[in-house]
């Protein structure tokens, strides 16, 4: 049997995913441009900020409950999103188009309830988490700008 303490974290877990399907669509950040990011950060709520590094931006949104993320821009896309927080935040409004295919991909046989990692020949999203803490981070292969090194990518 089970003990409610192995359960927790996955309901946690499943919990969350549950209130980011059931959130209302909004333009995505993924593949969007610089007006998507300003509307997730008026869906999202908290403060924006700008960083500039080599050749793109990284936005940083500081949401309520502790969540940070950073939506990185090159040009007019959006070419990578990562996040970090106690709470998952909302995965429709950050992954846009790319949510669906993320969450109705199968499962690896033996894959860790905790972690999901999806790769297809286009895009990425990597994502962990328990109950008090998520982190995860997504980009667009073909998008990712010259000299971009993806251990930079996160909101950790």
């Amino acid at each position: 049997m089970m003990s409610t303490r192995c359960l927790s974290p996955a309901l946690a877990w499943l919990g969350a995913l549950a209130l980011c399907m059931a959130a209302p669509s909004a333009p995505a950040s993924l593949g969007g441009n610089a007006a998507s990011i300003a509307s997730d950060s008026t869906a999202l709520g908290g403060t924006h900020t700008i960083e500039r590094a080599a050749g793109w931006e990284v936005h940083v949104l500081r949401l309520p409950f502790g969540v940070v993320v950073r939506e990185y821009l090159h040009g007019e896309t959006v070419f990578a999103v990562a996040w970090s927080g106690r709470t998952l935040p909302n995965l429709r409004q950050l992954l846009g188009t790319y949510f669906e295919p993320y969450v109705e991909s199968p499962r690896a046989h033996g894959a860790h309830h905790h972690r999901r990692e999806v790769t297809t020949p286009d895009w990425v999203v990597q994502s962990v988490g328990h109950h008090g803490g998520f982190l995860g981070r997504a980009w667009l292969r073909n998008a990712l700008p010259a000299g971009f090194d993806l251990e930079t990518l996160r909101a950790w």
